[in-house]
Protein backbone atom coordinates (compact mmCIF):
# COMPACT_ATOMS: atom_id res chain seq x y z
CA UNK A 1 0.00 0.00 0.00
CA UNK A 2 1.32 3.43 -0.92
CA UNK A 3 0.64 5.65 1.50
CA UNK A 4 1.92 9.13 -0.38
CA UNK A 5 1.13 10.54 -3.49
CA UNK A 6 3.71 12.81 -4.52
CA UNK A 7 1.81 14.00 -7.51
CA UNK A 8 -1.79 14.29 -5.84
CA UNK A 9 -4.67 12.77 -5.98
CA UNK A 10 -6.74 15.08 -8.51
CA UNK A 11 -7.93 17.71 -6.56
CA UNK A 12 -8.05 20.98 -7.54
CA UNK A 13 -5.92 22.27 -5.07
CA UNK A 14 -2.63 21.48 -2.87
CA UNK A 15 -5.15 21.44 0.40
CA UNK A 16 -7.82 18.78 -1.62
CA UNK A 17 -5.09 16.77 -1.56
CA UNK A 18 -4.08 16.94 1.50
CA UNK A 19 -7.51 16.17 2.44
CA UNK A 20 -7.45 12.66 0.31
CA UNK A 21 -4.25 12.01 1.79
CA UNK A 22 -5.35 11.92 4.57
CA UNK A 23 -8.09 9.45 3.69
CA UNK A 24 -5.81 7.04 2.20
CA UNK A 25 -3.34 7.45 5.51
CA UNK A 26 -6.38 6.46 7.89
CA UNK A 27 -6.93 3.89 5.53
CA UNK A 28 -3.58 2.25 5.77
CA UNK A 29 -4.34 2.35 9.62
CA UNK A 30 -6.99 -0.33 9.40
CA UNK A 31 -5.82 -3.88 10.81
CA UNK A 32 -4.61 -6.47 7.79
CA UNK A 33 -7.29 -8.75 8.56
CA UNK A 34 -9.66 -6.00 6.85
CA UNK A 35 -10.45 -6.88 3.06
CA UNK A 36 -9.67 -4.61 0.53
CA UNK A 37 -13.12 -3.85 -0.20
CA UNK A 38 -13.52 -3.28 3.13
CA UNK A 39 -11.07 -0.61 3.19
CA UNK A 40 -12.38 0.84 -0.06
CA UNK A 41 -15.95 0.76 0.73
CA UNK A 42 -15.42 2.82 4.02
CA UNK A 43 -12.46 5.21 1.78
CA UNK A 44 -15.28 5.73 -0.61
CA UNK A 45 -17.84 6.95 2.41
CA UNK A 46 -15.26 9.51 3.09
CA UNK A 47 -14.64 10.83 0.03
CA UNK A 48 -18.07 11.08 -0.33
CA UNK A 49 -18.24 13.28 2.53
CA UNK A 50 -15.56 15.01 1.79
CA UNK A 51 -17.00 16.43 -1.61
CA UNK A 52 -20.07 17.46 0.24
CA UNK A 53 -17.94 20.77 1.64
CA UNK A 54 -17.57 23.35 -0.54
CA UNK A 55 -13.99 23.67 -2.16
CA UNK A 56 -13.46 19.74 -2.54
CA UNK A 57 -16.89 18.99 -4.48
CA UNK A 58 -14.27 17.14 -6.83
CA UNK A 59 -13.79 14.62 -4.04
CA UNK A 60 -15.53 11.67 -5.50
CA UNK A 61 -14.69 12.26 -8.95
CA UNK A 62 -13.65 9.48 -11.15
CA UNK A 63 -9.60 10.55 -11.11
CA UNK A 64 -9.80 11.42 -7.44
CA UNK A 65 -11.80 7.63 -6.58
CA UNK A 66 -9.64 5.91 -9.22
CA UNK A 67 -5.93 7.03 -7.75
CA UNK A 68 -7.26 6.65 -3.80
CA UNK A 69 -8.25 3.16 -5.06
CA UNK A 70 -4.95 2.20 -6.70
CA UNK A 71 -3.15 3.86 -3.51
CA UNK A 72 -5.13 1.66 -0.91
CA UNK A 73 -5.94 -1.35 -2.94
CA UNK A 74 -2.65 -2.54 -3.93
Amino acid sequence: MSYFNINGYGMFSAKGDRKVQEIVYAASQFPRSTSDEQVWEWAQVQLLTLSDRKGFEEAFDTDVRDQVHSAIVS
